[in-house]
């Protein structure tokens, strides 16, 4: 399982290679790291295959379609930011915020522990702004 840390506010590339060794039992096969003005990312992964992210229009996108159910999509872009995890929670995601400010994440709490005051799991099925939490799905009012 690959693990993945990120930061929205500035370039802390830095900060992402720091951290990143905190989770390096989920991947011995590559590394990757994404940066620009307002976001860093940095990603491990075990398996032989590229990693789902890709970089568009500005934006740092991430895309996990896995067949055993889990869905993650991770989008950084100036003007937001979409954390977004499986309805059935077998991707673990944590966020918290460092000053108030800049909102860190990543796949496991590790990372986190020494950096943000207050860790939270973005729940299954939800997405994340950076403001509010949303469920993915609406059911039809009757």
């Amino acid at each position: 399982m690959a693990g993945i840390v990120g930061i929205y506010q500035g370039n802390q590339i830095s900060l992402i290679e720091e951290l990143l060794p905190n989770i390096s039992y989920r991947g011995k096969s590559g590394k990757v790291l994404f940066h620009n003005d307002y976001c860093s990312l940095g990603m491990i992964w075990s398996d032989a295959q590229a990693p789902p992210i890709r970089l568009e229009e500005n934006k740092i996108v991430y895309e996990d379609h896995g067949g055993d159910g889990r869905l993650v999509k991770i989008i950084l872009s100036k003007e937001n930011i979409v954390l977004s995890r499986d309805f059935l929670g077998i991707v673990p995601l944590y966020y918290g915020w460092k000053d108030n400010e800049v909102l860190i994440f990543s796949s496991e709490v590790k990372p986190l522990l020494k950096i943000v005051p207050k860790i939270n799991e973005l729940l299954p099925g939800y997405v994340f702004n950076g403001k509010e939490m949303e469920y993915q799905i609406k059911l039809p009012q009757q």
